[in-house]
């Protein structure tokens, strides 16, 4: 998998509390209950996003001009640059993120579980868990998570999400039946208020949380032979305008690696494959779709493939499969 976590001065920008899967042992580990100040150190999130006017040359001796209506927004550990924002932008700090999900949060009974940066801080991210966990097969557990992401480039807003994480996964997971679609979100025309966000996230636990684990729980009771996961496989995969479609059509979409890779993990290759549930079953199919989209799906650069399984084509996707699935059952 690719390397897309932040790594500053030979050290991983993430952490997680002892015990969660995470990528490739990347990053520090801290004990559950740690204090704020200690996260902030240990993910490597104990800077801010600083502004400076832009400045360029007006001739060849070197005389600067400025642009007062555009600032550079950069680090201000290593003063890195990380984008270009006008000088309406409101910058949303790390520290802001990790409060709402460790201070407030930790109110309402979640524990901040993994917090980080991703494309040299461009992308700031942290984890919590409210605690309520389900077993869809035996030992196949997902976990209800809240999910609470930013850009610091001028690329994007904040949003928090409702997601699900499966341990037997190294990663960490969004799966969720309705789509991606953020629970709270907040443009950087707006000044990040910890407060306001807790609000907008409605730190309680989640009551979508059941209903979803009764989807899977039926998915994992539906068998599908190779047959039928073939057919779905190929309906989910083939292009939009594909109705009929010739054999020369057809066969691009079931020679493709994606058609070819979903179809491994699910005949044994995929992680947890084999586990009660998920075996020859609609739950085991979308398990590998989920597993094709977060590690195997050809993104443009190899350094976008963590992005666009979490906040990206990759969700779209599993979207996608989750809903052919759940219209078998």
């Amino acid at each position: 998998m690719s390397d897309s976590i932040t790594r500053t001065n030979g050290k991983d920008e993430f952490a997680a509390v002892v015990g969660t899967p995470v990528w490739h042992g990347k990053g520090q580990r801290l004990v559950r209950g740690a204090p704020l100040e200690q996260w902030l150190v240990d993910a490597g999130l104990n800077w801010t996003v600083q502004r400076a006017i832009v400045r360029y040359c007006t001739d060849r001796a070197g005389t600067l001009a400025s642009l007062p209506s555009q600032h550079v927004l950069l680090r201000s550990d290593t003063k890195e640059p990380l984008g270009i924002a006008s000088d309406a932008y409101e910058t949303h700090q790390p520290r802001q993120l990790l409060e709402t999900l460790k201070n407030e949060a930790t109110k309402a009974g979640y524990e901040l579980e993994t917090a980080g940066s991703l494309h040299g801080g461009r992308i700031i991210w942290a984890m919590a868990s409210d605690g309520q966990e389900a077993e869809i097969g035996k030992g196949d557990r997902i976990l209800a998570r809240t999910l609470l992401k930013t850009h610091t480039d001028g690329s994007g807003a904040t949003e928090g999400y409702e997601t699900e994480v499966c341990v037997v996964c190294a990663n960490t997971l969004r799966a969720a039946t309705q789509g991606n679609t953020a629970k709270a979100r907040i443009t950087h025309r707006s000044k990040y208020n910890v407060d306001a966000m807790a609000r907008k996230l409605g730190l309680v636990h989640d009551t979508s949380f059941p209903s979803r684990v009764d989807a899977y729980r039926r998915l994992a009771d539906k068998a599908l032979s190779i047959q039928r996961a073939e057919r779905i496989v190929f309906d989910i995969l083939k292009p939009a305008n594909l109705i009929a479609g010739t054999m020369q059509e057809v066969e691009k979409v079931t020679s493709s690696l994606g058609f070819r890779k979903v179809l491994d993990l699910f005949n044994g290759a995929g992680r947890g494959s084999q586990m009660d549930g998920r075996k020859d079953t609609a739950w085991g199919l979308l398990n590998a779709f989920t597993e094709y989209a977060d590690h195997h799906a050809r993104t443009t650069s190899e350094d976008n493939r963590t992005v666009s399984a979490w906040f990206g084509a990759g969700d779209a996707l599993k979207s996608k499969a989750a809903a052919a699935l759940l219209a078998t059952v």
